[in-house]
C-alpha cells in the first residue's frame, strides 16, 4: 500500500474512534432526556446508532479532504541544477603528514629530537 493511504487510514481511524464515541454519548444523553420528559417512541432508539454513524462519516470526509488539500498545497522542492549539486560536494582536507625522523640525505636520525625525554649530555654524564 502507498504511504498516502496508510497515513490517511491512520488519521481517519483516530477521527472515527473519537467522533463515534462522542456521537454515542450525545445520542444516549439526548435519548435519556427525551425519555425523562415522556417521549418514549420506539423509533427514537435508532438515534443510538444513527448519530455516531453520521458523525463518523462527516469526520472521515473532512479528514480526507483536509489531508488531500494540505498535500496539494505543500510546496515541492525545486529541482537542483548541476552547478548547485557540484557546489554541495564536500572535498575532504589533505591528510596530515607525519614528522620526518630521518634526513633525506644520509638517513641518520635528527639530533634535535629528544628520545624518551633524555638528552645526549644527560645520558653520558650518568655513566
Amino acid at each position: 500500500m502507498s504511504p498516502t493511504i496508510i497515513r490517511l487510514a491512520r488519521k481517519s481511524l483516530l477521527v472515527s474512534l473519537f467522533l463515534g464515541t462522542l456521537g454515542y454519548l450525545l445520542a444516549w444523553g439526548t435519548l435519556s432526556v427525551m425519555s425523562t420528559f415522556g417521549s418514549q417512541d420506539p423509533a427514537n432508539e435508532q438515534m443510538l446508532w444513527r448519530t455516531p454513524m453520521t458523525m463518523i462519516v462527516i469526520g472521515l470526509v473532512v479528514a480526507v479532504l483536509t489531508d488531500v488539500l494540505a498535500q496539494g498545497l505543500k510546496r515541492r522542492p525545486a529541482a537542483q541544477t548541476p552547478a548547485q549539486i557540484a557546489a554541495n560536494v564536500v572535498i575532504p582536507p589533505a591528510p596530515m603528514m607525519a614528522p620526518k625522523l630521518f634526513s633525506p640525505d644520509d638517513q641518520e636520525p635528527r639530533t634535535n629530537l629528544p628520545i624518551a625525554g633524555i638528552s645526549s649530555s644527560a645520558a653520558s654524564s650518568r655513566m
